[in-house]
């Protein structure tokens, strides 16, 4: 019978028993937006995050804390196979992706072209629930090859939210895409606004990812604007922090032998006279969500 649930009866019902998978980036079942302009590096970043994901020993992400394991599903249809795989070989000996389950647009079961409004649809919603495990986290790489819709109208690109959501009922779904064509004054406005295609999507979303070539600057419901320093080795082509203010603000209080976060933040200032108080107190703040 369907009805409203009165407040009590609401907070008893059926959830996961940990609200983020990636802390205050990317909640138990939400959706994360990664872009960037072509070829900055998008899908090894997100092979890093599926990575740290699917490997119970993996704790943090780019300085985020890991909270929720298990296996994930990376669907690629931007890139042909032959390239890909040199990608996924590129990074096998550093990133164990034994538990991320991949298929591709050379797939001879994957209808093509792929449509989420269409035939990919049923498609999509077979295979993740062949998994067993289910998965926890669903990558579409990107989302503009996998609908025929203008990606500028919102009313068209809130179907294709709704459609993935239907396929995809459980698991967290982070979309992979390209970011506008630079704007005179680089990357200023909110990172919303740098992302191609309808407003929708951005706003649908629980955080947004922006990655350049030595940043990676997120936003999201649970997150201020946050900007971190990042560098790609050219062996392997995987990010690491290139932030010396945010490994500090780790260090600090991983060291902490009973210090509080006020006096940890006092001694990040000291380290870095010239960032405000504020910013050293939300630097540690959200390095202790971190190291736990």
């Amino acid at each position: 019978m369907a009805r409203f649930h009165e407040f009590e009866s609401y907070l008893a019902l059926p959830r996961a028993p940990e609200a983020w998978i990636i802390e205050d980036v990317l909640p138990t079942g939400g959706y994360v937006n990664l872009f960037g302009k072509p070829k900055v590096g998008k899908s090894y970043l997100a092979l890093q995050l599926a990575h740290a994901i699917a490997t119970p020993s993996v704790n943090e992400w780019m300085g985020f804390g890991v909270r929720t394991h298990g296996p994930v599903a990376y669907l690629q249809v931007d890139t042909p196979r032959t390239v890909w795989t040199e990608r996924l070989e590129e990074v096998r000996p550093k990133l164990d992706l034994s538990g991320v389950f991949f298929a591709d647009a050379d797939s001879d079961e994957l209808p093509y072209p792929f449509n989420i409004l269409g035939d990919g649809n049923t498609w999509l919603r077979a295979a993740l629930a062949a998994m067993d495990p289910p998965p926890v986290l669903l990558v579409i790489d990107t989302i503009r090859e996998v609908h025929d819709q203008e990606e500028n109208s919102s009313s068209e690109m809130k179907r294709v939210i709704a459609a993935l959501r239907a396929a995809a009922r459980n698991p967290a779904i982070l979309l992979l895409s390209h970011a506008r064509k630079s704007s005179p004054n680089g990357f200023q406005m909110d990172v919303t606004d740098e992302n191609r295609g309808s407003g929708y999507i951005a706003g649908r979303m629980d955080s947004i990812l922006h990655l350049t070539e030595r940043t990676l600057t997120a936003k999201g419901r649970a997150l201020e604007l946050h900007a971190i320093g990042v560098a790609m080795d050219p062996e392997y082509h995987l990010f690491s922090m290139a932030d010396s203010f945010h490994a500090k603000a780790i260090e600090l209080v991983q060291n902490r032998k009973g210090e509080s976060l006020r006096e940890l933040a006092r001694k990040l200032k000291d380290c870095f006279p010239k960032k405000s108080e504020g910013a050293c107190w939300s630097k540690i703040q959200r390095a202790s969500k971190t190291v736990k």
